[in-house]
């Protein structure tokens, strides 16, 4: 997934390149729309110490950036597609997937016809859960 996200950026650089813009930063607004808004623009960062690291320097990369060329090479955090697990262990995903799996049977099950009947434990959430796509644009 990375690698197709990088060359979905080789291939938007290639494209503002062949306008022939004249400065950078009208290369940097072309670009804006495929990244974020915050693409070389300069201020003050507006981080509290209790921020992520991830996302911070996702965004002090962003706002660094003076050169169309340099996009190539940023940070992303989910520039692989993929979101890292929210749930600690797999402990936590287990507990997870059994409180899904026991609010599901209470609610698809509230009449007592069929008390036998349970809908299984969904290890396809449980996988889902720990290696869940993000997005596959940036």
């Amino acid at each position: 997934m990375e690698s197709s996200n990088r060359q979905f950026l080789q291939d938007r650089i290639e494209e503002i390149e062949a306008m022939n813009l004249t400065t950078e930063e009208e290369k940097l607004e072309k670009m804006r729309p495929y990244w974020r808004s915050n693409l070389g623009i300069k201020g003050e960062d507006t981080w509290n110490h209790c921020a992520p690291v991830g996302p911070v320097r996702q965004s002090r990369e962003e706002r660094n950036v003076t050169r169309l060329a340099d996009v190539k090479t940023l940070y992303h955090q989910y520039m692989d597609g993929i979101q890292p697990p929210t749930l600690v262990s797999e402990e936590w995903r287990q507990m997870y997937l059994e409180t899904v799996q026991s609010v599901c049977n209470e609610a698809a099950f509230g009449d007592e016809e069929d008390e036998k009947f349970e809908i299984p434990l969904c290890h396809e959430l449980g996988s889902f859960i720990k290696h869940r796509p993000f997005r596959t644009t940036i």
